[in-house]
């Protein structure tokens, strides 16, 4: 059994992670005493910022940190030496500040180390695969095309004017074909039913990888039929909540002023000179 719990669960609008862990680092534990517990963490944002964010998260930029870990894991599955666990420990916690998807992931991996250590070692060959962890950013980058791929032929309003289960079944048609990234394959996931918080009863996941928690996220967005648009201002696709000629994200631009209020100023601008709107 993990020794952490971690689930998710969407509501009003809203997508809720909460999560706990038994501490996987060897100063919190003693060799036959009870492991400590740190409190129960939840943390909300906008549905679905998270995946959005996911979307345009440049992988490249944290890879170093990425081979730092695997390379960290290598020398432990070469050398046993517990150092190497300690500092694979502090790095994966690096990777919490990155993206919340990435909580789960340092979860995860964290349990395989003390696991590996609580064993002596054994089982470290099948808990830590020579190149599981190696090829994590490529599978990130491969998930990001697939949103990409999805939000393009079935949740862009200004994409073909069809039922979203049509538009659905020819993107796996098509992406089945073209022989490239293929279509994002939506796994079997086991959720219920529960009381998430005082007056909340919702379906709730409680995912065992990154590729879950996309899934999860993803599908809901298809479900609801979320409609997406790419702003004329940064390029990225945001959701359309209200107006469905919303034209402008509010992202803020370099922690200054959200495109939408960059945008809104130039429209205007141009509408007074009769110049054209928007150039693609």
């Amino acid at each position: 059994m993990p020794g952490y719990t971690f689930k998710t669960y969407i509501c009003n609008g809203r997508e809720y992670y909460e999560y706990d862990a038994a501490s996987t680092d060897r100063d919190d534990r003693t060799e036959s005493g009870p492991e400590k517990t740190s409190a129960r963490v939840k943390k909300e944002f906008l549905f679905p910022e998270s995946l959005l964010s996911l979307l345009y998260l440049d992988i490249r930029a944290y890879e170093p940190l990425f081979n730092s870990i695997a390379a960290s894991l290598q020398e432990l599955r070469r050398t046993k030496d517990v150092r190497f666990a300690d500092q694979a420990v502090s790095q994966l916690k690096q990777l919490t500040d990155v993206h919340i998807y990435f909580e789960l992931l340092s979860l995860e991996w964290r349990q395989r180390l003390w696991s590996v250590l609580r064993h002596d070692f054994a089982g470290i060959q099948k808990l830590i695969p020579a190149n599981e962890f190696a090829a994590i950013p490529a599978e990130l980058s491969l998930i990001q095309r697939q949103i990409m791929e999805l939000f393009r032929t079935v949740l862009d309003i200004d994409g073909t004017d069809l039922p979203v289960a049509e538009k659905m079944a020819r993107y796996y048609g098509q992406a089945s074909k073209d022989g490239s990234d293929g279509p994002f394959c939506f796994e079997t996931l086991s959720t219920r039913f529960e009381l998430a918080g005082p007056d909340i009863f919702t379906e709730v996941l409680r995912p065992q990888t990154v590729r879950d928690l996309v899934g999860f996220h993803l599908k809901e967005c298809v479900r609801r039929e979320m409609k997406v648009r790419i702003c004329k201002n940064c390029g990225r696709y945001f959701i359309i909540r209200g107006r469905t000629t919303a034209q402008y994200c509010d992202r803020a631009i370099n922690g200054n002023r959200s495109c939408r209020e960059i945008g809104t100023p130039r429209v205007w601008e141009k509408r007074k000179r009769g110049e054209p709107l928007f150039v693609m």
